[in-house]
């Protein structure tokens, strides 16, 4: 199901200001030779319930001829993570320790929000910037009462929201227990 809370029509927004993930898609570019080299986050777990974020590089991407172009492609692999949903989203203020309701890809569309993890570190996402995350109620290190496998976030200083497109998915194998030392889902 797709669930719509906030949708601004691509055409009201100039091609510049789209986040960089877009344009690049759109015109078939990378900002390197090496397609390899494209980044995004990864809110890991490990073995404790400890949360950290982690940059990883995609892998596996193809040079595809999507939409009558050659762009770079990466898709998921079923055995990793299906999509089942896509919502829009505005965050306008901080969300206390939780767990993500549900493993999910959120990209930041505009404005920029921030992560604070249980090893004290705080990650700042901006316009065009990828997370990944499986911390849910039901990954192995959760814990009822405690801080394990949770994060906090909000809107990032000097902004006054944050808009998200969030890809919800299901893990056929479940959440990853030791996210932190298991290869990158993507």
């Amino acid at each position: 199901s797709v669930v719509a809370w906030w949708v601004t029509p691509i055409g009201s927004v100039s091609w510049a200001s789209r986040p960089r993930f877009l344009r690049l898609a759109a015109m078939g570019a990378t900002t390197s030779r090496d397609p390899n080299l494209k980044d995004y986050f990864q809110l890991v777990v490990d073995a404790k319930g400890e949360t950290s974020v982690v940059r990883r590089s995609f892998s596996n991407v193809e040079s595809v001829g999507y939409s009558n172009v050659p762009q770079f492609c990466r898709g998921l692999e079923p055995s990793t993570a299906v999509p089942t949903g896509v919502v829009f989203t505005r965050m306008s203020g901080e969300n206390p320790w939780h767990h993500c309701p549900g493993p999910q890809i959120v990209a930041c569309l505009a404005g920029a929000w921030y992560v604070q993890t249980t090893d004290g570190a705080t990650t700042t996402l901006q316009a065009g910037d990828v997370l990944y995350q499986d911390n849910t109620p039901a990954h192995p290190a959760a814990e009822a009462g405690t801080r394990k496998a949770q994060h906090y976030s909000g809107v990032a200083a000097g902004h006054a929201t944050c808009d998200q497109l969030i890809v919800q998915l299901r893990q056929p194998a479940g959440p990853v227990a030791d996210s932190a030392r298991a290869p990158a889902p993507m």
